[in-house]
């Protein structure tokens, strides 16, 4: 129960902040009770202790939030590349609420972060975290966890490098294309210095920013698609290095 909560109160959609603890408890026992009839029938070892006990509740934590934060990966390269195309665009001064994390955001972001979550729910993304919250406890059963940051370290930040360069690359038309505009419209300002080049750059980065943005979407979507293959694969490699 203890490394379910912990893997709830990360994972996305489930984990949204917007959601009350007694959702969340909820949505962790329900997922208990539909895991734990698929699991392998073996006898864990039980301390005998107080201290075993927290010593042991303790590690399935960290093996829950572990597991937890790689998924959260999923969406945070989407929403990572709006905030991008977002202080590129002009839009790094407006600022909306996002109910799933709690936070602000920003319009790029959070329209990028709700494509990506119905795309993650239509492609039955949910069914996938809750097999692999079982395989969790197939590759590490109760009390068999041990953390070692020389074995966890290496592949949890290969992970996070590789989702900041995903983000890039999502964006990256739409950067390249702002940053086009940027050049032609300060060599036209040399040209004519009495002409007020903010007045035209600034509606044509959003109409540009926009426009590419609703153009790459269908491409964008499919990237995420395979990130998402990506990060399960990687947190099993996590799950494994802390057998």
């Amino acid at each position: 129960m203890v490394r379910i909560a912990s893997m709830v109160a990360l994972l996305p959609v489930m984990g949204s902040k917007s959601l009350p603890s007694q959702v969340k408890a909820g949505i962790s026992l329900a997922l208990l009770l539909c895991i734990f009839p698929t699991l392998p029938r073996t006898v864990a070892t039980m301390p005998d202790s107080v201290w075993g006990f927290a010593s042991l509740a303790l590690r399935e934590a960290a093996v829950g939030l572990i597991a937890g934060w790689a998924f959260g990966l999923i969406f945070q390269v989407m929403e990572f590349a709006g905030a991008v195309i977002d202080m590129q665009a002009g839009f790094s001064m407006v600022e909306l609420f996002d109910p799933t994390t709690g936070e602000s955001t920003h319009l790029f972001g959070q329209f990028l972060g709700i494509s990506a979550t119905v795309t993650f729910l239509a492609a039955g993304g949910h069914a996938h975290l809750v097999a692999a919250m079982a395989d969790s406890f197939r590759q590490i059963p109760l009390g068999n966890a041990h953390l070692e940051a020389s074995r966890i370290l290496p592949d949890a930040s290969a992970l996070v490098v590789r989702s900041i360069l995903l983000g890039l690359q999502m964006s990256g038309p739409v950067l390249m294309a702002l940053l086009t505009l940027t050049l032609t419209m300060s060599v036209i300002s040399r040209i004519m210095p009495s002409m007020n080049t903010w007045l035209v750059v600034m509606p044509l980065q959003v109409i540009i920013a926009c426009a590419l943005t609703g153009l790459s979407l269908p491409f964008v979507l499919g990237v995420f698609q395979g990130w998402q293959d990506d990060v399960f694969r990687a947190t099993g490699t996590l799950l494994v290095r802390m057998r």
